[in-house]
């Protein structure tokens, strides 16, 4: 069990801070630093080149964290190494101060906290980044403000990026009934995804099971008895 728990522990440090504690950044530097002195081979230098390039590739349907993060990390260096008169007199900010300030947001943020003081306007616009939904058997952009693709980037960070579920009732109707509750936290489930999920819960539980959600800002309750799913909405 304790080597368990440390697993998870270190699991979830990872994944919490996968932007923040990345290391695309000081990668490319070491390895330009290398080639510079020639200790690496240019078909190493190309190489690397290639790998880096493939880790870093932007998607246009996903979020690449290691892109995200890395253009982050440069924004965040360029800005404390030139700020403006403003931010000179407003904040205190000296010239040259990028290096120092990298190693500060690594050693005090997570990717949340990351987010929300460092992706800027700027940086919404120049990386091409929006929401986007399904609707009906195609994927449409739904929203390219900039502090709600933000903010919709960070709840999407929340629970490392898994709905919040809990188990109500494990005697539902006093039949042995599976209940869970998903603590709806402005993330819509996907529903054939969830009664998909539904049908394997079933598999453990071996009684049917319910999972009540929001959906359109109507109560629904999603079930599965073992041979089919069936979706129902819920008195307010």
């Amino acid at each position: 069990a304790d080597v368990y728990d440390i697993t998870v522990e270190n699991s979830h440090r990872y994944v919490a801070n996968g932007m923040v504690h990345h290391n695309s950044l000081w990668h490319s530097r070491i390895m330009r630093q290398l080639g510079e002195r020639g200790v690496i081979t240019d078909s190493e230098i190309i190489e690397f080149a290639q790998l880096h390039s493939g880790v870093l590739s932007p998607s246009r349907t996903s979020l690449n964290p290691y892109y995200i993060g890395f253009k982050m990390f440069e924004d965040i260096e360029r800005r404390w190494d030139n700020p403006t008169t403003e931010e000179q007199q407003r904040f205190g900010r000296k010239p040259g101060m990028g290096h120092q300030k990298l190693f500060e947001v690594r050693e005090l943020d997570n990717d949340v906290s990351f987010l929300r003081n460092y992706l800027t306007e700027d940086l919404v616009k120049d990386l091409d980044l929006y929401l986007f939904k399904k609707d009906g058997d195609e994927w449409v952009i739904s929203e390219k403000n900039w502090e709600k693709v933000r903010d919709g980037i960070v709840a999407s960070l929340t629970n490392f990026g898994y709905p919040y579920l809990v188990v109500d009732n494990g005697d539902y109707r006093g039949n042995r009934e599976l209940y869970i509750k998903h603590m709806f936290e402005g993330q819509e489930l996907d529903l054939n995804y969830a009664e998909k999920t539904l049908q394997h819960v079933y598999t453990l539980w071996g009684r049917p099971v319910h999972l009540e959600t929001l959906y359109e800002g109507k109560r629904i309750l999603l079930t599965y008895d073992g041979e089919r799913n069936t979706k129902s909405t819920l008195e307010k």
